[in-house]
């Protein structure tokens, strides 16, 4: 509140009532402000439908809206899906830790344009890279003649079974607790289950396997990195994560996410590697800002080859010359 409304709240008839009523808290200073994880934020949409969008706080209450709704909306399918996993009992996840090579550069591949024009420099160098899939790329990938080390899925929704219909891959399948029940159920390679935090019932069985927790970051290429993290790869060479797009194509020819643009009015425009705008969906900017929060307070070294994609803060953009290096280095 501003001290206008102040003054205006304590002329009020009710100011008396709530002043003595302990669970409400009137704050006008933003360092009075206490929040913590037993807070419940009410955040009307009419009041971030009203806001201007180049307000510093648009797209962080966007990000909360988006999230609560969201998890509102699943909650009942994401606990039947849980249900349905836990039950296979894969939690063989630090046994597959052992088995890789951690000193390798790791790729993780996710759907965005660029991955057109990048996938050739995992084809060229392939035998020296660990190559994370997420579930929306791996057509286009083994499209490409690349089989990824492993692939990805976290989405609860029934939609993502569309990412492995007549696809052949047997490889390793990571899966989030929460994701779609029949999707994890689709390859026939060894699957692992992840667990996240934040979600309750995943949080109790982790600790009692003293099973790593991830921090799944609201999308599938954010919880790659987490798991990353947690196999202790140290440099990460990012493939097709655009975060946006020029032109009306969100995704790489391929992708089970492609979406074609007709009218991009609605949309917002960043600033790529290229030094142009492109455009970009609000859930896309959020990612975005986790991967800068990620890159500025992590040990680990991220590299990016989407000239075309947005423009990460404090993650290099490398051509493939640089790219070629960097794996050249590594031995």
């Amino acid at each position: 509140m501003d001290e206008y409304e102040v003054s205006l709240y304590e002329n009020s008839p009710i100011y008396m009532d709530l002043q003595n009523d302990s669970r409400i808290q009137i704050v006008w200073r933003i360092e009075d402000l206490y929040i913590d994880e037993d807070t419940q934020l009410i955040l009307p949409q009419a009041w971030v439908n009203a806001m201007d969008r180049n307000h510093p706080l648009y797209l962080f209450l966007v990000d909360i809206k988006m999230k609560q709704r969201s998890f509102k909306e699943l909650q009942e399918i994401m606990y039947d899906n849980f249900k349905a996993n836990v039950a296979h009992e894969e939690f063989d996840m630090l046994l597959y830790k052992t088995s890789i090579d951690s000193s390798k550069i790791a790729c993780l591949v996710s759907s965005g344009p660029s991955l057109q024009k990048t996938y050739p420099y995992l084809v060229k160098h392939r035998n020296k890279l660990y190559i994370l899939c997420v579930g929306s790329a791996l057509n286009a990938l083994l499209n490409f003649g690349v089989i990824p080390d492993a692939v990805i899925v976290t989405d609860s929704n029934r939609i993502t079974m569309r990412q492995f219909q007549n696809v052949n891959y047997n490889g390793p399948l990571f899966y989030l607790s929460t994701a779609y029940k029949d999707t994890t159920r689709m390859l026939d390679g060894k699957r692992y289950i992840l667990f996240q935090k934040g979600y309750h019932e995943a949080e109790r069985i982790a600790n009692k396997l003293q099973h790593p927790l991830l921090d799944t970051g609201g999308s599938v290429a954010t919880t790659a990195i987490s798991l990353l993290e947690v196999l202790t790869y140290k440099r990460i060479v990012l493939f097709g994560q655009d975060f946006g797009f020029k032109g009306n194509q969100s995704h790489v020819s391929g992708s089970t996410s492609g979406i074609v643009y007709n009218k991009t009015k609605n949309l917002l425009t960043i600033r790529s590697n290229s030094g142009k705008d492109i455009y970009t969906q609000r859930n896309l900017y959020m990612y975005l800002k986790w991967f800068v929060h990620k890159a500025k307070h992590s040990n680990l070294q991220f590299y990016n080859t989407a000239f075309d994609g947005a423009k990460i803060e404090g993650v290099p953009f490398i051509s493939e010359y640089e790219f070629d290096m960097l794996v050249k280095e590594s031995k």
